[in-house]
């Protein structure tokens, strides 16, 4: 029974990584680009150019923001912060249905608690509330490029981000 075990052990390709290393050790998954943000959460890509966020079930996002589906995803990214257990995303185009229009807008999670908030930049006021309540209001946003390259590179994050 051992020798079975163990030869199942070899074949599945077991190791004593645990699952937290391996979140940070890989940059594709089956046919997807991904850059691992804290885990559980990534960005995933089919093209390693537009980046997306997948949130299953979708969260309650806005109350101007029209929840449809089974799941949310955010795309257009241009720039990512991590602080602390936030996550900040912003990108370029997110449609609004009830203000009638497409807006740059801006993500943030809160990794221990696994709320979302997604605001239109125009409301800058209520972004920068969030950021104070959430006690991060110095994050700070990089392009989202030299991050993925970063990390496709060395398998590394930008300084400050946690792991």
């Amino acid at each position: 029974m051992k020798k079975i075990a163990f030869t199942c052990w070899l074949l599945i390709g077991c190791n004593p990584v645990t699952n937290k290393q391996n979140f940070y050790s890989f940059t594709r998954s089956d046919d997807l680009w991904r850059l691992p943000l804290a885990e559980p959460y990534e960005l995933i890509s089919p093209t390693n150019t537009d980046w997306f966020l997948v949130l299953k079930p979708h969260p309650d996002l806005h109350p101007d923001y029209v929840n449809t589906g089974d799941e949310f995803q955010l795309s257009s990214i241009d720039s990512a912060g991590l602080l602390k257990t936030v996550i900040v995303l912003h990108n370029t185009n997110v449609y609004w249905p009830r203000l009638s229009g497409s807006y740059r807008s801006t993500l943030i999670l809160d990794t221990t608690t696994h709320k979302v908030w997604l605001y239109p930049d125009q409301q800058g006021e209520k972004i920068r509330s969030r950021l104070i309540a959430l006690k991060v209001p110095e994050i700070r946003l990089s392009p989202i490029e030299p991050i993925v390259s970063l990390f496709q590179d060395s398998l590394k994050l930008p300084d400050g981000w946690r792991r």
